[in-house]
């Protein structure tokens, strides 16, 4: 499951995904239609911050990627991304995102750090 954080606003959107069976779907149907119509209201000013179960595998952060980056036309107007709680196995993905979102600073933020990746993300 992937829930909005509160502390999401305007162009700063953060993401809770939560290990669960219809991780992809939900993601797909709708996640990915409001991400894009953010990016496209905020063109070239998207922050988004990814919190990260630690139950969540892999391969479904893998599943979650194939549907993104299908499905967002809007990549080049991420200026910022936040990844909390990010896995050892993480670190292939990672290399992938960055060439994906290749106008983006992406950074990583150890799970106890989530305030500070919050206010790298808003500012």
């Amino acid at each position: 499951m992937i829930e909005y954080m509160q502390d999401s606003k305007k162009n700063v959107v953060g993401l809770d995904i939560i290990h669960d069976k219809s991780l992809d779907k939900n993601f797909a149907k709708k996640v990915l239609p409001a991400l894009e119509f953010t990016a496209e209201k905020h063109h070239g000013h998207m922050r988004l911050l990814v919190k990260l179960d630690k139950e969540a595998s892999v391969k479904e952060l893998y599943q979650i990627w194939d549907e993104a980056k299908h499905g967002l036309n809007h990549h080049d107007d991420y200026e910022r991304i936040a990844v909390v709680g990010a896995l050892p196995e993480w670190f292939e993905l990672n290399k992938i995102m960055h060439s994906f979102f290749d106008h983006a600073d992406i950074r990583e933020f150890d799970a106890a750090h989530i305030d500070d990746a919050w206010r790298w993300i808003k500012h």
